[in-house]
C-alpha cells in the first residue's frame, strides 16, 4: 500500500532554507522596491517619511514588524482583502470631478495604470524561487531518500523532494522551479467571494448604467482576480 504525504513550507525550513513569506519581501524589497510599495499601498500601508525629524532606524524596524505582522505573517490569507473601501472612495472622488462623456474609458485606463502592476507579482515570486540554492541541502528524513513507492504531495515551490532526496512520484500542488515542475508557481490568495461580490456590483452597476461604478468593481475585481491562487490540475 502506498503512503500518502503532504509537504509543507515547514519542511523546507528545516532543511535550513528560507522560504517563510518574509524572505519575500526582503526579496522585493532589495530587487523591486517600487512594486512592494505599491502592493503594500494596496493594504493601506505606506512607508515611513526618512527626512522627517521623527524618523529614526528604530521606528523603521518597529514599523517593519508591524508589516510583516499585519500583511506578510498570513501573506496568502491577507492577500485577498486589501483596501477596497480606499479604492471606492478613490474612485467616487475622481468621478466628482471628471465629466459624465466617456468616464468610464478613462476610469479603466486609469485603473489599468494604477492597479496593473499586480500582474507581475507571480514572475516575481518566480523570481525569487529561483535564487534559493539547494544544492547544498542535506537530506534529514532517511525514509524520503530514493523513495519512489509512495506519493506526495507537495505545496511548496522548491525542489528539494527531487533535488535532495530524489523523489520521483511528486505533485506540486501550486506549481514550482523549472526544476521540478513544468508549471511555473503561483502564489495568492483563495478569497473568490470578494471576487465575485465585486463582478456582482459591477454587473449591477452597468444595469443602473453608473458607470464610475461599474468602472471601479470591474477593477477590484480584476486586481484580486491576478493574485488568485487556483489548484493546479
Amino acid at each position: 500500500m502506498k503512503t500518502l504525504y503532504l509537504v509543507g513550507n515547514g519542511f523546507d525550513i528545516q532543511h535550513g532554507i528560507r522560504t517563510p513569506y518574509s524572505e519575500f519581501r526582503s526579496f522585493l524589497e532589495t530587487h523591486h522596491e517600487s512594486f512592494l510599495t505599491d502592493f503594500e499601498a494596496m493594504y493601506n500601508i505606506q512607508p515611513l517619511d526618512d527626512t522627517e525629524p521623527w524618523y529614526t532606524e528604530a521606528a523603521q524596524e518597529r514599523w517593519k514588524k508591524s508589516v510583516l505582522k499585519d500583511l506578510w505573517q498570513t501573506f496568502e490569507e491577507e492577500m485577498g482583502n486589501p483596501d477596497v473601501e480606499g479604492m471606492h472612495d478613490m474612485a467616487s472622488s475622481l468621478a466628482k470631478q471628471m465629466p459624465e462623456e466617456g468616464i468610464k474609458y478613462t476610469l479603466d485606463l486609469h485603473w489599468k495604470e494604477q492597479y496593473g502592476f499586480s500582474s507581475d507579482l507571480q514572475k516575481y515570486v518566480l523570481e525569487w524561487l529561483e535564487s534559493i540554492d539547494t544544492s547544498g541541502v542535506c537530506p534529514i528524513k532517511k525514509s524520503f531518500i530514493g523513495n519512489c513507492s509512495d506519493i506526495f504531495i507537495n505545496f511548496n515551490y522548491t525542489d528539494v523532494l527531487e533535488r535532495v532526496y530524489g523523489v520521483k512520484t511528486v505533485l506540486h500542488l501550486h506549481g514550482g522551479v523549472p526544476s521540478c515542475s513544468a508549471i511555473p508557481p503561483i502564489m495568492g490568495h483563495g478569497n473568490k467571494f470578494i471576487i465575485d461580490s465585486y463582478k456582482r456590483r459591477a454587473q449591477c452597476a452597468s444595469e443602473e448604467f453608473v458607470e464610475w461604478e461599474e468602472s471601479i468593481c470591474s477593477a477590484i475585481a480584476k486586481f484580486c482576480s491576478s493574485l488568485y491562487k487556483c489548484l493546479c490540475q
